[in-house]
C-alpha cells in the first residue's frame, strides 16, 4: 500500500510538470531505508532561491530487532549556498539546518525494568520520543528526478524507557521527483 501511494503520487507529480520549470516542490524516498524496516517519504518546498522546509513521515516496524513498531512525524529547515559556485537551481546543490522529528512507538514484546529491587513486567510497552538535530545534503536535479544524499546527527531531547536509540548519525540517499 506505501508503495502504491509513493507511485501514484510520483506519477501525479511527473504528469503535471512542465520542461524547464523552476524547482519549487520535490517529493521523495529512501528506498535503502526499507531494507532496516524503515518506510520515509519526505515532501519539500521553496520558500524562496536560498531557503526551503520539508515535512516527512516515517514508519518503523524494526520488529526482527527490538520488537518495536512506531510512525515519526517530522520536519526540516534548509539553507541552500552554493559554495561550489556550480550554479544551481532552486531545490538543488548544497544544504544544510536543523531537524526535529517526533516518534510514537508500541511494543507487543514484553518489557522489564528494575524498579528499587524488583524486576517489573511491563507488556505492550509504548511511548513516544523527540529527537533535534541537523543535516547536510546536495540534491542534483534532472528533468524533475532528484538523488539526494544526506548526512543527519540526531540527538535525543525525550526517549522511550526500554527502547534503545541506537546510534545519532544517519546517512540517507533519497530518490524523488522535483516540479
Amino acid at each position: 500500500m506505501k508503495k502504491l501511494i509513493l507511485v501514484l503520487i510520483m506519477s501525479i507529480a511527473f504528469l503535471s510538470t512542465p520542461a524547464k520549470a523552476q524547482y519549487n516542490n520535490n517529493i521523495s524516498a529512501n528506498p535503502f531505508a526499507l531494507l532496516y524496516g524503515v518506510f520515509n517519504i519526505t515532501y519539500e518546498h521553496k520558500i524562496d532561491n536560498l531557503n526551503s522546509f520539508t515535512v516527512f513521515l516515517q514508519s518503523y516496524n524494526t520488529k526482527y530487532v527490538e520488537y518495536w513498531t512506531g510512525y515519526g512525524i517530522g520536519g526540516s529547515y534548509r539553507w541552500y549556498i552554493s559554495p561550489f559556485k556550480d550554479k544551481k537551481r532552486n531545490l538543488e546543490g548544497f544544504s544544510f539546518g536543523p531537524v526535529a522529528v517526533m516518534s510514537f512507538w508500541k511494543s507487543d514484546y514484553p518489557q522489564y525494568k528494575i524498579v528499587g529491587n524488583k524486576n517489573v513486567f511491563y507488556e505492550n510497552h509504548s511511548g513516544s520520543d523527540l529527537s533535534i538535530g541537523g543535516e547536510a545534503a546536495y540534491k542534483w536535479v534532472w528533468d524533475g528526478f532528484s538523488l539526494e544524499p544526506s548526512i543527519n546527527l540526531m540527538l535525543d531531547a525525550l526517549t522511550v524507557d526500554g527502547r534503545d536509540n541506537g546510534n545519532p548519525l544517519f546517512l540517507n540517499l533519497k530518490i524523488g521527483y522535483a516540479w
